[in-house]
């Protein structure tokens, strides 16, 4: 018998207590963080991508009301740039090098970072592991070369 009168409440509360993300309102912030994206050298078509996969995951979450969005932005935001970046090829750096070695050209690995990210502390780790099979290497910052003999 009250059973539709609980319910009632229920819904009455849950509609005051949580809030649903609508494109309405994701549509202007994601296209400002698009402008952002192209304004600091990210592609045009992965900054449409990132946007849209966000829009995609964001649209239609409920948020309770005092729970904070900021989490849940940033979890979404992580997993699109982690989806974006991460790739199925893999590369197998000693077989690349092998393959320069024997037409006698160098082999260039390129260490990319904002300042004060360690370039020079980890690139020079990189040719130890290779030091028995590259005969030379040479420092040049921001590039590490191996040259053949």
């Amino acid at each position: 018998m009250f059973e539709k009168l609980k319910s009632g409440f229920k819904g009455l509360v849950s509609k005051v207590t949580t809030t649903e993300l609508k494109t309405e309102n994701l549509k202007p912030i994601l296209s400002d963080f698009k402008m952002s994206l192209a304004e600091n050298d990210v592609a045009f078509p992965v900054a449409d991508r990132i946007c849209d996969e966000l829009e995609k995951r964001l649209v239609g979450v409920q948020v309770k009301r005092l729970e904070d969005r900021k989490k849940i932005v940033e979890e979404n935001l992580r997993q699109v740039l982690l989806e974006v970046m991460l790739t199925n090829n893999k590369i197998d750096l000693l077989t690349k090098i092998a393959e320069k070695r024997k037409t006698n050209e160098p082999f260039a690995l390129l260490f990319v970072g904002i300042n004060g990210t360690g370039k020079p502390q980890q690139s020079p780790k990189s040719p130890s592991s290779y030091a028995i099979r590259a005969t030379r290497w040479f420092w040049r910052a921001p590039t590490l070369t191996a040259q053949a003999p």
